[in-house]
């Protein structure tokens, strides 16, 4: 047993700033040991116990008596321990570190206790003779931690909720039916990519995100039966929704998403150029990042859609979408009777944006969601009630706006960079009675209330 500064490096790995056996201001004192018995090196940092491998990783062929303590399996423990057959997790584990057993060839028997909570990137990877995996209760299968593990002829995903990018891509004897528990709510980009003997998925309803290429060269994916007029679904496994998955950059003209459909998947129009119309429907929860980017044939756009996961500003589902010479967007629609919110960051930075529409369904405008639209030239916001911030800020190309007296709030900078060239036209005898007291900031606009210029 030893106690010393040699273990600076392995803290660092850890996230612990400082020398070992310091007092770290996080942390407080805690004490580190490094203990090496006859067949495995572990040490402790404070009141948790990292195992970190073999002590003569040449000579061991099985990993089944891991000591009770072990809390974690520490990050390349047993990488490339090629002669390594079989592991046994105890209880005590609560996450396997990335690389951990990595390149562990010849590795046939894997047991998992219901306490691992996390399994790390690479972890499993390359793990060639690996047949079976049972996730039990892990929670998290982080990013390519059974790739290319090409000897896996089923997996049972237990209670996964996150599944990372190429989790287990390449996967080729994975064969027939892959079973997607409803505890999944992401499947990350090339999660099942290249698994090309899955010819069926079964799909719970509370995924909420799908990345690029998920299922790519999967045989369901492969399969032209399953494509319907150029798109790929997925329908869940009790047929009450369904997961639009890909469409062929071949797709043009109009195209109507089905009005069941709960998702639409990262990349899945993605530079479709030939596609001039799209219909979203109010049943889409969900439109994952790039989803429509680079669809530079749109030149009208109809989005009803309620959405509830978060746009980014740089991977928003809209990104770079509409013909060059404009597109026309017409949010909501009258005959429906839900009522909808337009997404934060929405077509932020759209400047082939020419056209917006705002049904009656439709009450909040979130913050920043026509920014920099400087070709947008009409507006028409129905019955909105809330404007948020930043919302319309730098829309240099508008000449005028009309906020209709439904409208209760406005949030701060709301019209920014407007001009004296530019006017805003209040509906009603007052104003709303939540105005930010800086949403016209930066606005040198000509303000009317009532049709009575107000500066």
């Amino acid at each position: 047993v030893t106690n010393n500064s040699s273990l600076d490096l392995t803290l660092r790995d850890l996230g612990i700033n400082g020398q070992a056996g310091a007092e770290i201001s996080k942390t407080g004192t805690f004490t580190n040991t490094l203990v090496k018995g006859d067949k495995y090196t572990s040490f402790i940092v404070g009141d948790k116990t990292y195992l970190m491998g073999f002590t003569n990783p040449i000579q061991e062929t099985t990993a089944n008596d891991i000591p009770n303590n072990i809390n974690e399996i520490y990050p390349q423990a047993f990488a490339y321990c090629k002669n390594l057959l079989q592991i046994i997790i105890p209880n005590s584990v609560e996450k396997i570190g990335k690389y951990s057993f990595y390149y562990c060839n010849a590795l046939s028997n894997l047991e998992l206790s219901d306490e691992v909570n996390d399994i790390g990137i690479y972890a499993f990877s390359n793990c060639v003779n690996l047949s079976s995996v049972d996730l039990c209760k892990v929670n998290n299968v982080e990013d390519y931690a059974f790739y290319y593990c090409t000897g896996l002829t089923s997996v049972d995903l237990g209670d996964v909720s996150k599944i990372g990018m190429y989790a287990f891509s390449g996967c080729r004897k994975l064969t027939g039916e892959l079973l997607i528990p409803d505890s999944v709510t992401k499947i990350g980009s090339s999660a099942f990519s290249d698994c090309t003997e899955v010819t069926n998925i079964s799909i719970g309803v509370g995924v909420n995100e799908v990345g690029q290429y998920a299922f790519t060269a999967t045989g369901y994916y492969k399969n032209n039966d399953n494509w319907q007029d150029n798109v790929l679904y997925l329908t869940s496994r009790d047929g009450s929704v369904k997961y639009l998955l890909k469409a062929n950059t071949s797709i043009s003209g109009e195209y109507q998403i089905h009005s069941d459909t709960i998702l639409i998947a990262a990349s899945a129009f993605s530079s479709c150029t030939s596609l001039t119309h799209i219909t979203i429907p109010s049943s889409v929860e969900y439109i994952n990042s790039n989803a429509f980017s680079d669809c530079t044939g749109i030149t009208q756009l109809n989005y009803n859609a309620n959405a509830k996961n978060s746009f980014d500003i740089l991977n928003g589902p809209f990104k770079n979408i509409g013909a060059s010479e404009g597109f026309s967007v017409v949010i909501g629609a009258d005959e429906d009777e839900s009522q909808i919110s337009i997404p934060n960051y929405i077509f932020y930075g759209n400047t082939r944006l020419k056209s917006l529409e705002i049904k009656n369904n439709v009450t909040k405008i979130g913050q920043d969601a026509f920014r920099s639209c400087t070709g947008l030239t009409n507006v028409d916001l129905g019955s909105v009630q809330s404007i948020g911030s930043y919302a319309f800020r730098s829309c240099t190309g508008l000449t005028s706006i009309t906020i209709p007296s439904t409208v209760t709030t406005i949030g701060q900078n709301a019209f920014y960079d407007w001009t004296q060239e530019q006017s805003i036209y209040f509906e009603g005898e007052s104003y709303p009675e939540n105005l930010d007291a800086n949403w016209k900031n930066g606005c040198n606009a000509k303000i009317y209330l009532n049709g009575v210029l107000q500066n």
